[in-house]
């Protein structure tokens, strides 16, 4: 896996093609919705950040 802050330009599978993307870190209030997205979806999340200790990044991939 890449450092996606440190290399943006990426290649994803999506149904068995490689299609290449840029990550956008989210952060502030656009980073907050999204976390309570993903906390919807899977309350899980909350348990593995607290095991990490840290706030766990998230992105956004855009087809390039």
């Amino acid at each position: 896996m890449r450092n996606l802050r440190a290399t943006p330009d990426a290649t994803v599978a999506l149904r068995g093609r490689a299609v290449a993307v840029k990550a956008r870190e989210l952060d502030g209030e656009e980073y907050d919705r999204m976390w309570a997205g993903l906390l919807e979806f899977w309350p899980g999340y909350a348990m593995e950040r607290a095991a990490a200790g840290r706030v766990l990044p998230s992105f956004v991939l855009t087809r390039q």
